[in-house]
Protein backbone atom coordinates (compact mmCIF):
# COMPACT_ATOMS: atom_id res chain seq x y z
CA UNK A 1 0.00 0.00 0.00
CA UNK A 2 2.86 2.51 1.08
CA UNK A 3 4.86 1.82 -2.73
CA UNK A 4 1.44 2.32 -4.58
CA UNK A 5 1.37 5.90 -2.24
CA UNK A 6 5.01 6.54 -2.92
CA UNK A 7 4.18 6.04 -6.87
CA UNK A 8 0.96 8.11 -6.93
CA UNK A 9 3.13 11.14 -4.71
CA UNK A 10 6.11 10.58 -7.71
CA UNK A 11 3.58 11.46 -10.08
CA UNK A 12 2.00 14.15 -8.36
CA UNK A 13 5.41 15.93 -8.16
CA UNK A 14 7.02 15.00 -11.50
CA UNK A 15 3.90 15.47 -13.89
CA UNK A 16 0.89 16.90 -11.44
CA UNK A 17 0.56 20.35 -13.37
CA UNK A 18 0.41 19.16 -16.81
CA UNK A 19 -2.04 16.74 -15.63
CA UNK A 20 -3.85 19.41 -14.04
CA UNK A 21 -3.66 21.41 -17.15
CA UNK A 22 -5.28 18.60 -18.87
CA UNK A 23 -8.04 18.53 -16.41
CA UNK A 24 -8.66 22.50 -17.22
CA UNK A 25 -8.70 21.73 -21.00
CA UNK A 26 -11.30 18.61 -20.95
CA UNK A 27 -13.45 19.91 -18.72
CA UNK A 28 -13.72 23.69 -19.41
CA UNK A 29 -12.62 25.56 -16.46
CA UNK A 30 -10.60 28.35 -14.94
CA UNK A 31 -7.43 26.14 -14.86
CA UNK A 32 -6.36 28.73 -12.22
CA UNK A 33 -8.88 26.93 -9.85
CA UNK A 34 -7.51 23.27 -10.89
CA UNK A 35 -3.97 24.80 -10.53
CA UNK A 36 -4.71 26.03 -6.72
CA UNK A 37 -6.48 22.80 -6.20
CA UNK A 38 -3.40 20.93 -7.34
CA UNK A 39 -0.89 23.04 -4.79
CA UNK A 40 -3.48 22.05 -2.05
CA UNK A 41 -3.29 18.28 -2.97
CA UNK A 42 0.54 18.46 -2.86
CA UNK A 43 0.91 20.33 0.13
CA UNK A 44 -1.44 17.79 2.00
CA UNK A 45 0.47 14.44 0.51
CA UNK A 46 4.06 16.16 1.62
CA UNK A 47 2.63 16.83 4.98
CA UNK A 48 1.24 13.28 5.15
CA UNK A 49 4.53 11.83 3.78
CA UNK A 50 6.82 14.12 5.86
CA UNK A 51 4.76 13.12 9.44
CA UNK A 52 4.41 9.57 8.61
CA UNK A 53 8.58 9.17 7.87
CA UNK A 54 9.40 11.51 11.18
CA UNK A 55 10.14 8.95 13.39
CA UNK A 56 11.66 6.51 10.80
CA UNK A 57 15.22 5.68 10.56
CA UNK A 58 17.94 7.99 9.03
CA UNK A 59 21.08 7.51 7.88
CA UNK A 60 22.77 10.27 10.09
CA UNK A 61 25.11 11.65 6.71
CA UNK A 62 21.84 11.73 4.82
CA UNK A 63 20.17 13.59 7.52
CA UNK A 64 22.62 16.34 7.80
CA UNK A 65 22.10 16.59 3.85
CA UNK A 66 18.47 16.89 4.68
CA UNK A 67 19.47 19.74 7.08
CA UNK A 68 21.73 21.26 5.23
CA UNK A 69 18.78 21.80 2.42
CA UNK A 70 16.54 22.84 5.55
CA UNK A 71 19.07 25.59 6.51
CA UNK A 72 19.67 26.46 2.44
CA UNK A 73 15.96 27.50 2.39
CA UNK A 74 15.70 29.21 5.50
CA UNK A 75 18.32 31.65 4.43
CA UNK A 76 16.61 32.28 1.47
CA UNK A 77 13.59 33.41 3.33
CA UNK A 78 15.42 35.44 5.89
CA UNK A 79 16.81 37.16 2.54
CA UNK A 80 13.80 37.92 1.24
CA UNK A 81 12.21 39.53 4.67
CA UNK A 82 15.64 41.21 5.37
CA UNK A 83 14.95 42.96 1.94
CA UNK A 84 11.43 43.82 1.89
CA UNK A 85 12.32 45.66 5.50
CA UNK A 86 15.27 47.60 3.73
CA UNK A 87 14.65 48.04 0.37
CA UNK A 88 11.36 46.52 -0.70
CA UNK A 89 10.65 44.03 -3.42
CA UNK A 90 8.83 43.91 -7.13
CA UNK A 91 6.73 40.84 -6.12
CA UNK A 92 4.90 40.64 -3.01
CA UNK A 93 6.97 38.92 -0.43
CA UNK A 94 3.94 36.61 0.32
CA UNK A 95 4.50 34.95 -3.10
CA UNK A 96 8.41 34.02 -2.16
CA UNK A 97 6.95 32.06 1.14
CA UNK A 98 4.26 30.84 -0.36
CA UNK A 99 5.98 28.89 -3.56
CA UNK A 100 9.00 28.45 -1.45
CA UNK A 101 7.32 26.49 1.25
CA UNK A 102 4.29 25.31 -0.27
CA UNK A 103 5.62 24.29 -4.07
CA UNK A 104 9.47 23.91 -2.84
CA UNK A 105 10.56 22.89 0.36
CA UNK A 106 7.76 20.81 1.92
CA UNK A 107 7.24 18.34 -1.28
CA UNK A 108 11.13 18.22 -1.57
CA UNK A 109 11.38 17.26 2.03
CA UNK A 110 8.43 14.45 1.40
CA UNK A 111 10.31 13.34 -1.58
CA UNK A 112 13.69 12.95 0.34
CA UNK A 113 11.87 9.70 1.98
CA UNK A 114 10.13 8.12 -1.22
CA UNK A 115 11.62 5.06 -1.88
CA UNK A 116 13.56 5.27 -4.63
CA UNK A 117 12.91 1.44 -5.67
CA UNK A 118 9.55 3.34 -7.20
CA UNK A 119 11.63 3.86 -10.12
CA UNK A 120 13.57 0.98 -10.78
CA UNK A 121 12.42 -0.79 -13.46
CA UNK A 122 7.95 -1.41 -14.34
CA UNK A 123 8.08 2.34 -15.61
CA UNK A 124 5.59 1.88 -17.77
CA UNK A 125 3.23 3.62 -15.81
CA UNK A 126 4.76 6.67 -16.05
CA UNK A 127 5.20 6.29 -19.66
CA UNK A 128 1.35 5.62 -19.97
CA UNK A 129 0.30 8.87 -18.08
CA UNK A 130 3.34 10.94 -19.24
CA UNK A 131 2.46 9.85 -22.85
CA UNK A 132 -1.22 10.45 -22.73
CA UNK A 133 -0.75 14.11 -21.28
CA UNK A 134 1.62 15.13 -23.49
CA UNK A 135 -0.50 14.30 -26.40
CA UNK A 136 -3.84 16.08 -25.33
CA UNK A 137 -1.69 18.72 -24.26
CA UNK A 138 -0.71 18.66 -28.15
CA UNK A 139 -4.20 18.32 -29.31
CA UNK A 140 -5.43 21.83 -27.56
CA UNK A 141 -2.08 23.66 -28.41
CA UNK A 142 -1.61 26.11 -30.76
CA UNK A 143 0.82 28.66 -32.52
CA UNK A 144 -0.97 31.62 -32.41
CA UNK A 145 -0.91 34.71 -29.45
CA UNK A 146 -2.39 37.85 -28.89
CA UNK A 147 -0.18 40.73 -28.89
CA UNK A 148 -0.89 43.78 -26.62
CA UNK A 149 -3.43 45.25 -29.08
CA UNK A 150 -5.10 41.99 -28.79
CA UNK A 151 -4.11 41.20 -32.30
CA UNK A 152 -4.17 37.29 -33.27
CA UNK A 153 -0.50 36.22 -34.95
CA UNK A 154 1.09 33.10 -34.74
CA UNK A 155 4.68 33.02 -33.60
CA UNK A 156 5.53 29.03 -34.56
CA UNK A 157 5.63 27.15 -31.76
CA UNK A 158 3.07 26.08 -29.53
CA UNK A 159 1.94 26.75 -26.26
CA UNK A 160 -2.06 27.11 -24.31
CA UNK A 161 -2.62 30.04 -21.88
CA UNK A 162 -1.47 28.12 -18.88
CA UNK A 163 1.43 26.20 -20.52
CA UNK A 164 4.29 27.74 -22.24
CA UNK A 165 6.84 26.76 -24.58
CA UNK A 166 9.06 25.88 -22.27
CA UNK A 167 6.93 24.09 -20.42
CA UNK A 168 6.23 21.63 -23.43
CA UNK A 169 9.59 21.28 -24.50
CA UNK A 170 10.75 20.46 -20.70
CA UNK A 171 8.02 17.65 -20.84
CA UNK A 172 8.80 16.04 -24.34
CA UNK A 173 12.33 15.51 -23.13
CA UNK A 174 10.99 14.37 -19.82
CA UNK A 175 8.93 11.72 -22.16
CA UNK A 176 11.89 10.78 -23.79
CA UNK A 177 13.87 9.56 -20.75
CA UNK A 178 10.95 8.25 -19.13
CA UNK A 179 10.43 6.37 -22.19
CA UNK A 180 14.34 5.60 -22.89
CA UNK A 181 14.48 3.94 -19.25
CA UNK A 182 10.98 2.45 -18.58
CA UNK A 183 11.87 -1.15 -19.82
CA UNK A 184 9.79 -1.33 -23.20
CA UNK A 185 10.78 -3.90 -25.30
CA UNK A 186 8.98 -3.36 -28.39
CA UNK A 187 11.26 -0.95 -30.39
CA UNK A 188 8.67 0.01 -32.59
CA UNK A 189 6.46 1.54 -29.93
CA UNK A 190 9.31 3.53 -28.77
CA UNK A 191 10.68 4.84 -31.85
CA UNK A 192 6.55 6.08 -32.33
CA UNK A 193 7.43 7.64 -28.84
CA UNK A 194 10.39 8.76 -29.79
CA UNK A 195 9.57 10.74 -33.25
CA UNK A 196 6.67 12.76 -31.05
CA UNK A 197 8.32 14.09 -28.54
CA UNK A 198 11.27 14.95 -30.86
CA UNK A 199 8.75 16.71 -33.13
CA UNK A 200 7.13 18.40 -29.62
CA UNK A 201 10.11 19.17 -28.89
CA UNK A 202 11.03 21.50 -32.12
CA UNK A 203 7.76 22.49 -32.60
CA UNK A 204 8.23 24.28 -28.92
CA UNK A 205 11.58 25.67 -30.23
CA UNK A 206 12.91 25.57 -26.27
CA UNK A 207 16.60 25.71 -26.90
CA UNK A 208 16.71 24.88 -23.03
CA UNK A 209 14.94 21.87 -23.19
CA UNK A 210 17.09 20.45 -26.05
CA UNK A 211 20.35 21.50 -24.23
CA UNK A 212 19.13 19.50 -21.03
CA UNK A 213 18.20 16.88 -22.63
CA UNK A 214 21.46 16.59 -24.54
CA UNK A 215 23.09 16.62 -21.18
CA UNK A 216 21.25 14.41 -19.73
CA UNK A 217 22.44 11.64 -22.51
CA UNK A 218 25.95 12.63 -22.61
CA UNK A 219 25.77 11.92 -18.61
CA UNK A 220 23.77 8.62 -19.45
CA UNK A 221 26.55 7.93 -22.19
CA UNK A 222 29.36 8.90 -19.95
CA UNK A 223 28.64 6.77 -16.71
CA UNK A 224 26.42 3.76 -18.10
CA UNK A 225 28.03 -0.01 -18.28
CA UNK A 226 27.52 -2.59 -20.88
CA UNK A 227 25.34 -0.91 -23.61
CA UNK A 228 26.65 0.18 -27.20
CA UNK A 229 27.51 3.57 -26.67
CA UNK A 230 27.93 3.83 -30.43
CA UNK A 231 24.82 2.07 -31.58
CA UNK A 232 22.87 5.06 -28.85
CA UNK A 233 24.49 7.95 -30.15
CA UNK A 234 23.64 6.64 -34.01
CA UNK A 235 19.73 5.90 -33.00
CA UNK A 236 19.18 9.17 -31.78
CA UNK A 237 20.66 10.52 -34.44
CA UNK A 238 18.70 9.06 -36.66
CA UNK A 239 15.24 10.25 -34.40
CA UNK A 240 17.26 13.79 -34.96
CA UNK A 241 17.16 13.09 -39.19
CA UNK A 242 13.69 12.08 -39.50
CA UNK A 243 12.51 14.80 -37.07
CA UNK A 244 14.50 18.00 -39.00
CA UNK A 245 11.60 16.81 -41.75
CA UNK A 246 9.50 18.96 -39.38
CA UNK A 247 11.64 21.66 -38.11
CA UNK A 248 9.86 24.92 -37.65
CA UNK A 249 11.14 28.38 -39.07
CA UNK A 250 10.69 29.57 -35.57
CA UNK A 251 13.21 27.08 -34.24
CA UNK A 252 15.52 27.64 -36.92
CA UNK A 253 15.47 31.21 -36.77
CA UNK A 254 16.04 31.23 -32.87
CA UNK A 255 19.42 29.34 -33.28
CA UNK A 256 20.14 31.54 -36.19
CA UNK A 257 19.67 34.36 -34.14
CA UNK A 258 21.83 33.38 -31.21
CA UNK A 259 24.09 32.33 -33.53
CA UNK A 260 24.19 35.71 -35.04
CA UNK A 261 23.99 37.61 -31.59
CA UNK A 262 20.71 38.99 -32.93
CA UNK A 263 18.50 37.29 -30.29
CA UNK A 264 16.30 39.48 -28.30
CA UNK A 265 15.66 37.23 -25.41
CA UNK A 266 18.81 36.37 -25.00
CA UNK A 267 19.90 40.04 -25.11
CA UNK A 268 17.58 40.43 -21.94
CA UNK A 269 19.14 37.33 -20.36
CA UNK A 270 22.61 38.76 -20.75
CA UNK A 271 21.46 41.73 -19.43
CA UNK A 272 20.07 39.93 -16.02
CA UNK A 273 22.98 38.21 -15.68
CA UNK A 274 25.18 41.34 -15.84
CA UNK A 275 22.88 42.88 -13.31
CA UNK A 276 23.26 39.38 -11.08
CA UNK A 277 27.43 39.28 -11.31
CA UNK A 278 27.65 42.79 -10.15
CA UNK A 279 25.32 42.41 -6.86
CA UNK A 280 27.63 39.37 -6.55
CA UNK A 281 30.80 41.00 -7.03
CA UNK A 282 29.47 43.69 -4.48
CA UNK A 283 28.58 41.77 -1.29
CA UNK A 284 30.73 37.78 -2.38
CA UNK A 285 30.29 35.89 1.02
CA UNK A 286 26.33 36.44 1.62
CA UNK A 287 24.82 38.04 -1.79
CA UNK A 288 22.18 41.13 -1.28
CA UNK A 289 19.32 40.68 -3.60
CA UNK A 290 16.37 38.22 -4.95
CA UNK A 291 16.22 40.53 -7.75
CA UNK A 292 18.36 41.88 -9.93
CA UNK A 293 18.64 45.55 -10.80
CA UNK A 294 19.07 45.43 -14.66
CA UNK A 295 15.31 44.06 -15.05
CA UNK A 296 14.20 43.98 -11.71
CA UNK A 297 12.86 40.36 -12.29
CA UNK A 298 15.64 37.07 -11.75
CA UNK A 299 18.32 36.11 -13.79
CA UNK A 300 16.77 33.04 -15.18
CA UNK A 301 19.88 30.97 -13.71
CA UNK A 302 19.80 28.52 -10.65
CA UNK A 303 23.46 29.04 -9.80
CA UNK A 304 24.02 33.21 -10.78
CA UNK A 305 20.35 33.98 -8.47
CA UNK A 306 21.66 31.92 -5.33
CA UNK A 307 25.00 33.82 -6.22
CA UNK A 308 23.47 37.19 -6.55
CA UNK A 309 20.58 36.15 -3.14
CA UNK A 310 22.87 34.33 -0.58
CA UNK A 311 26.69 35.09 -2.25
CA UNK A 312 29.59 32.20 -1.78
CA UNK A 313 27.41 31.06 1.22
CA UNK A 314 24.48 29.78 -0.31
CA UNK A 315 26.28 28.62 -3.76
CA UNK A 316 28.50 26.07 -1.80
CA UNK A 317 25.42 24.75 -0.20
CA UNK A 318 23.81 24.28 -3.91
CA UNK A 319 27.42 22.73 -5.15
CA UNK A 320 27.61 20.12 -2.43
CA UNK A 321 24.19 19.67 -3.14
CA UNK A 322 23.87 19.28 -6.80
CA UNK A 323 27.73 17.20 -6.39
CA UNK A 324 25.98 14.69 -4.09
CA UNK A 325 22.89 14.15 -6.36
CA UNK A 326 25.58 13.60 -9.37
CA UNK A 327 27.57 11.07 -7.46
CA UNK A 328 24.16 9.15 -6.26
CA UNK A 329 22.76 9.35 -10.15
CA UNK A 330 26.64 7.70 -11.22
CA UNK A 331 26.05 4.90 -9.12
CA UNK A 332 22.35 3.75 -10.18
CA UNK A 333 22.79 4.83 -13.79
CA UNK A 334 25.70 1.80 -13.88
CA UNK A 335 23.15 -0.68 -13.59
CA UNK A 336 21.55 -0.05 -16.47
CA UNK A 337 19.03 2.16 -18.06
CA UNK A 338 16.08 0.84 -16.22
CA UNK A 339 17.87 2.30 -12.72
CA UNK A 340 18.33 5.55 -14.64
CA UNK A 341 15.62 7.57 -14.37
CA UNK A 342 15.90 9.59 -11.43
CA UNK A 343 19.64 10.36 -12.55
CA UNK A 344 18.79 11.52 -16.01
CA UNK A 345 15.91 13.61 -15.04
CA UNK A 346 17.93 15.33 -12.36
CA UNK A 347 20.39 16.46 -15.26
CA UNK A 348 18.15 17.49 -16.92
CA UNK A 349 15.73 20.03 -14.54
CA UNK A 350 19.39 21.05 -13.61
CA UNK A 351 20.60 22.26 -16.57
CA UNK A 352 17.13 23.51 -17.27
CA UNK A 353 17.24 25.48 -14.37
CA UNK A 354 20.29 27.46 -15.56
CA UNK A 355 18.17 28.48 -18.91
CA UNK A 356 15.03 29.70 -17.17
CA UNK A 357 12.82 30.12 -14.19
CA UNK A 358 14.08 30.89 -10.80
CA UNK A 359 14.86 29.35 -7.11
CA UNK A 360 11.03 28.92 -6.32
CA UNK A 361 9.58 28.17 -9.77
CA UNK A 362 12.29 25.43 -10.70
CA UNK A 363 10.21 23.02 -8.11
CA UNK A 364 10.76 19.80 -9.95
CA UNK A 365 14.33 20.44 -10.21
CA UNK A 366 14.25 20.47 -6.31
CA UNK A 367 12.22 17.42 -5.99
CA UNK A 368 15.18 15.48 -8.07
CA UNK A 369 17.81 16.92 -6.30
CA UNK A 370 16.71 15.45 -3.30
CA UNK A 371 15.84 11.95 -4.75
CA UNK A 372 19.52 11.86 -6.47
CA UNK A 373 20.57 12.65 -2.90
CA UNK A 374 19.08 9.64 -1.75
CA UNK A 375 20.32 7.23 -3.92
CA UNK A 376 23.53 7.67 -2.15
CA UNK A 377 22.36 5.76 1.22
CA UNK A 378 20.21 3.17 -0.92
CA UNK A 379 21.95 -0.26 -1.12
CA UNK A 380 23.70 -0.50 -4.28
CA UNK A 381 22.11 -3.72 -5.88
CA UNK A 382 19.51 -4.62 -8.11
CA UNK A 383 16.32 -4.63 -7.03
Amino acid sequence: MMFEQHRIYFILCILGYPIAVVLAQLISIDNFFVSVVYRALLIVFSLYFIIIHIVSKFNKSHLLIIILFVFFWVSYFLRAYYQVETEGLNKPIKEYFIWGVGVCLLPALAVARLNPIITFKGNQTYLSIALCVSVILFLFSSDTVADVNGDIYSNGRIQLEAFNTLAFGNLAATLIIIAFTSGVKNKYILLGIYIFCFYLLITAASRGALVSLVCSFIFFITCSRGISKFKLIISFSFLAIISSNFITSSFTDRILDVLNGTDVSMAYRFISYLGAMEIFLENPILGASLEEPNTGYYPHNILLEVAMSLGIFGTSILILLVYLAFRGGTRYVKLGREYALIPMLFIQYFVAANFSGSIVTNNVFWYLLLMAISLNYLSIRKQ
